[in-house]
């Protein structure tokens, strides 16, 4: 009787043991499972940003306000666009990129300077490492936009 008590101890020891692994790895596969999920809306919403920066620069006339908030938003993220304003409200032209990024010169106060808000621009986007300077407005739906060309208009 006491190996029988012993056994039926065991057995259900394993049964428990059983459940418990077969819990856990459940629970892991829904955690994956959810992961995925939430990676992929993070990954649509960083694809619909980037859709709609586009349609916003993409061959559009823009205000100076917009052109100086574009380019402080750029110098926050270090530079990661390359940006080319023919000519400021001085005639000079401007370009920012990731290694003049955190210049004073980008600073607001210095960019409601050199930029009337009031000017109407046309910015291009500019695919690919292309140079903005010498960039002309082309399509490329499937590139990496890298810079933004941005004229008087």
């Amino acid at each position: 009787m006491e190996d029988f008590k012993e056994v039926a101890f065991f057995a259900v020891s394993l049964f428990v043991a059983a459940f418990v692994i077969t819990l856990v790895a459940v629970l892991g596969n829904t955690t994956g499972q959810m992961a995925s999920v939430r990676n992929g809306e993070l990954l649509t919403a960083e694809i619909l940003r980037q859709s709609r920066y586009n349609t916003a620069y993409d061959n559009q006339l823009i205000m100076g306000s917009d052109v100086i908030a574009l380019m402080r938003e750029n110098a926050v993220r270090g530079g990661t666009l390359e940006i080319y304003l023919e000519r400021d409200s001085y005639g000079v032209p401007m370009t920012m990129n990731a290694a003049n990024s955190a210049n004073a010169s980008w600073r607001l106060s210095y960019l409601t300077q050199r930029i009337r808000a009031d000017t109407v621009y046309r910015a291009i986007l500019v695919f690919d490492g292309e140079n903005p300077a010498t960039a002309v407005y082309t399509i490329n739906p499937g590139g990496e936009v890298t810079g933004v060309k941005i004229t008087v208009s």
